[in-house]
């Protein structure tokens, strides 16, 4: 009973962020992606994307997110709430197998290993918005999980269920493919180095291959048809680039230490990163047990799956993953920072605190950091919806708006959903209508200047966006 108390006091925090990542996905506004995923594809059928190249003209369709989110608004309607379901779901399977790994992993340091594994801004933005993003950290956790089982009992349904959380992770997010050789290489080779030969099994590879022939069976039309328009080559130059971006996104742009802040924290990531791998190899030389084969196949994993990038970049011509594709780093950098804490605090009374200190940490910065209207990807729809509805709600008389052409999206998504009938929108155009004059224009602050005298300014926000209203009746 008292293991259970302790457990239930270990786990409600966890179950309090859930639901303050329930509350950002009912209340925010939708952004330009999410519109952009609805207004293409929530009347299309998901499957006939797997096999007519001719419907690819994008990679915004985040294939499974897109098939979850069309049964959730049958069953609930149109809402942000509804079209962001699948995503809050993943964030339960994301922290729970989360913690069944720290549980079993690194028992004495469920706080600290919680917390650098779910405690991001940045991540958590994802699993309150209606991508790909976080249905694919959900996944890749669940696999993860079920790696570790099947080096704990050698269950064929072990390997089934973590095989098919791979294929699940890459059909949310097709950068997630590469997950799947990274993991099936790190997890046989940590197999080959535990067991003799005789040891074994044939369904060890067998399942792995048959689950790789079948998802690349499966994205090989919709990654040829992206790869066809260049879509693959939407990244940076270099794998620095893709860890710089990342740390400066999980910061949400604080700059703690100045100017120096990415580059502090990246070189204590790398080398608590190198320290955490280094100790797993060490650990499994040792021991050989279920936990010691999973540390070292965490190591293993993060190393091919920067290989990965490298080998697509070199082979292929591809970019590497930034901002928000990059954010399947993420749950291999947390194992293996916990790692390298846990054997960190074993080494003397004063290294015992440092894990409580990170999580402290960790806790205060996204307490900081996490806005509950916004998110740092899409900030600047924050106030859109609010945009839209007041003036939508001002009159039933027909209405113009012109538009900045990232608004546009979400508010032709407000208008469809909610039946604005009255509210005509100005056509979608990239470039900016400096002649035309609507009742309303919603645009950047630093475009007011460029726009006809004719407007005054209804309001500005901190994000720098502005609502103008025409003065002539």
């Amino acid at each position: 009973m008292d293991r259970i108390k302790r457990d239930g006091l270990y786990v409600l925090p966890w179950l309090l962020l859930w639901i303050i990542v329930a509350f950002r996905a009912t209340t925010m506004s939708f952004t330009h992606d999410e519109s952009g995923t609805y207004l293409f594809f929530h009347d299309k059928h998901v499957l006939a994307y797997l096999f007519d190249p001719a419907l690819w003209t994008s990679a915004n369709n985040h294939v499974l997110n897109t098939f979850l989110y069309q049964i959730s608004i049958k069953l609930f309607g149109v809402s942000e709430w509804s079209l962001r379901l699948p995503n809050v779901l993943a964030f339960g399977l994301y922290i729970s197998c989360a913690w069944h790994l720290v549980k079993k992993t690194a028992p004495r340091m469920i706080l600290p290993g919680m917390a650098l594994i779910c405690l991001n801004p940045y991540l958590l933005d994802f699993f309150s918005l209606c991508r790909g993003y976080g249905l694919g950290l959900g996944f890749q956790v669940f696999s993860l999980y079920f790696f570790y089982k099947y080096l704990a009992r050698s269950s064929n349904k072990d390997l089934v269920l973590a095989m098919l959380g791979l294929a699940l992770s890459a059909f949310s997010v097709f950068t997630n493919l590469m997950l799947i050789p990274a993991f099936v290489g790190s997890f046989w080779l940590t197999k080959i180095l535990a067991r003799t030969k005789k040891q074994m099994h044939i369904q060890l590879f067998v399942i792995p291959v048959l689950f790789m022939l079948g998802t690349a069976a499966l994205a090989y039309i919709p990654i040829s048809a992206l790869s066809g328009i260049a879509e693959f080559r939407y990244g940076v130059p270099s794998i620095q680039d893709t860890f710089t971006i990342l740390i400066r996104d999980s910061l949400m742009g604080r700059q703690y230490l100045g100017q120096s802040t990415i580059m502090v924290t990246g070189a204590i990531l790398f080398i608590f990163i190198v320290l955490g791998a280094g100790t797993s190899i060490n650990n499994f030389i040792k021991h050989r047990d279920t936990a010691a084969q999973f540390k070292l196949f965490a190591a293993l994993a993060i190393v091919a799956l920067i290989c990965g990038f490298v080998a697509s970049h070199t082979l292929l011509g591809t970019d590497f993953p930034h901002n928000r594709k990059s954010t399947l780093f993420i749950p291999l950098i947390g194992l293996n920072l916990l790692f390298a804490l846990d054997w960190l605090s074993q080494q003397s009374r004063f290294a015992q605190r440092v894990p409580t200190i990170v999580a402290v940490l960790l806790i205060l910065h996204t307490v900081y950091s996490l806005d509950l209207r916004s998110t740092r990807q899409w900030w600047y729809d924050t106030n859109t919806k609010e945009f839209i509805t007041g003036i939508a709600e001002s009159g039933s008389e027909p209405v113009s708006v012109g538009t900045s052409w990232l608004f546009h999206p979400t508010l032709t998504f407000y208008v469809d959903t909610r039946g604005y009938d009255h509210v005509r929108l100005a056509p979608y155009n990239k470039t900016l209508d400096t002649v035309s004059v609507y009742d309303y224009f919603l645009c950047f602050s630093n475009d007011i200047e460029k726009l006809p005298e004719d407007y005054t300014v209804v309001s500005k926000t901190k994000q720098g966006t502005a609502l103008l209203k025409s003065k002539i009746d």
